[in-house]
């Protein structure tokens, strides 16, 4: 993918306004110009370089702790403060996923079925509609709701309570 430069340079009379800086780049931008526009460049990849990696870092941590570092799935929901919050069941929505893997178990229900039965039954996603066929199926087969985390294709073990009778392979 071509850079801004490249793509300046590349045909006579494209420009590139810049309203807050009062610059333009063009063609016809000068050589001191260049290299101010150069080291805005190099100081915005490092300004993202370097956001990217404390994300990564804050991630990590929140995993060695038993946290998933993203929002609540399905049948949790977030407590405590910004940056500090952890999912614990929601008692309103928990019983009915934990309804979800104990119909699923029986075998008696493909998941177009299951999907039919959990509506019925009130079981929503966090937009208050039906779950699609691909959400139960993902849901059906997160760890998550066994107690684990799967982040990066890596396992964590997890701090979350699963919804009551929801067993991993390990009887967890």
């Amino acid at each position: 993918m071509p850079n801004i430069d490249d793509w300046v340079k590349e045909k006579a009379g494209r420009e590139v306004h810049f309203i807050k800086e009062s610059f333009v780049l063009n063609g016809a931008t000068r050589a001191h110009e260049n290299l101010v526009w150069d080291m805005k460049v190099a100081i915005a990849r490092f300004y993202t370089n370097n956001l990217s990696e404390e994300v990564k870092k804050g991630q990590q941590e929140k995993l060695a702790q038993g946290w998933i570092p993203m929002r609540a799935k399905l049948g949790y929901r977030s407590v405590g403060e910004n940056r500090h919050k952890t999912h614990v069941l929601n008692e309103a929505v928990a019983p009915l996923v934990l309804q979800m893997f104990e119909l699923y178990s029986t075998g008696n229900y493909s998941i177009k079925a299951l999907v039919d039965k959990m509506t019925k039954v009130g079981l929503r996603n966090e937009l208050g509609t039906k779950l699609s066929k691909s959400h139960t199926h993902e849901m059906l087969s997160d760890p998550y709701y066994c107690g684990e985390i799967l982040w990066m294709g890596r396992r964590y073990e997890g701090k979350h309570q699963p919804p009551h009778g929801v067993r991993n392979s390990h009887g967890r």
